[in-house]
């Protein structure tokens, strides 16, 4: 019997399937990327990282664009983020993680569907040259966080 290879699938809804990683893709190649140009109210997000692509799932202002499925793993999103939601600190995070730059959300609900259709219009990303930032928030309560360490959004 032949071996099968990947079954790779695309969506632009997140039903509650599991989060992996691409075993094919070295480290390096793991990446995540945020872009905005100067007439952009969304910066494009695109991970091939789990822990980042978990809190963005669980996010309510995380606009789902696509995502590639991996034998019914999600391991890439690409969507948008409110630019309100992005600040780079003047003080970096205690912690090197990767998805620390994501907030976590009450109960890190990684279940809800979503689609592009059921959400705010989306704005284009595309045209002039995109900066790259960092994006770098926290969920906790705003009266127990330190202004210098966390970004607060009411989005």
């Amino acid at each position: 019997m032949a071996k099968r290879g990947p079954r790779w699938t695309e969506s632009e809804v997140y039903q509650g399937e599991p989060v992996g990683e691409d075993p094919g893709l070295p480290p390096e190649d793991k990446e995540t990327v945020i872009a905005f140009n100067k007439r952009d109210t969304r910066a494009l997000v695109l991970s091939w990282e789990a822990p980042i692509i978990k809190r963005l799932l669980a996010l309510p202002h995380f606009e789902i664009r696509r995502l590639k499925l991996l034998d019914g793993k999600v391991v890439y999103a690409e969507g948008t983020v409110p630019i309100a939601a992005l600040k780079i600190l003047a003080v970096p995070r205690r912690s090197p993680a990767h998805a620390e730059f994501v907030a976590r959300t009450p109960g890190e609900d990684y279940g809800r569907a979503r689609s592009p259709a059921s959400l705010v219009e989306q704005k284009s990303v595309s045209g002039e040259e995109g900066r790259i930032n960092t994006l770098s928030r926290c969920s906790k309560e705003k009266e127990s966080l330190s202004s210098s360490m966390a970004l607060f959004t009411d989005v």
